[in-house]
């Protein structure tokens, strides 16, 4: 059960492949065009993927409810970071479990 953040839409046939056929995999983000492009390159896959317009910072899902977050490259689009962090990561990603965040950053001088 992977909730994944499709800032980087490369990323979303390698998650799907580490899920195999009997995972499940819920994309959220707050841009309709995005997850557009994210349904385009996962059309004809499985698992199925369920694609959700919504807000990171109160995600409509049970507490516990995935066993991965898996952020490529999107959460510094999110309006309040740290609210999403507390959400993603403090709320709805099972005890025990995994997550994965990248940013961009400006190497140090």
């Amino acid at each position: 059960r992977i909730v994944w953040i499709p800032g980087d839409l490369h990323a979303s046939a390698a998650v799907l492949d580490v899920l195999g056929p009997t995972g499940q995999l819920t994309a959220i983000d707050l841009s309709p065009g995005m997850l557009d492009i994210a349904a385009q390159r996962l059309a004809g896959r499985t698992p199925v993927a369920v694609l959700s317009v919504g807000d990171l910072r109160a995600v409509d899902a049970p507490d516990a409810g995935f066993d991965l977050v898996l952020c490529v490259f999107g959460i510094f689009f999110v309006p309040d970071i740290p609210a999403a962090m507390a959400e993603l990561w403090h709320r709805v990603t099972s005890v025990g479990y995994d997550s994965l965040v990248t940013i961009l950053t400006r190497p140090s001088a």
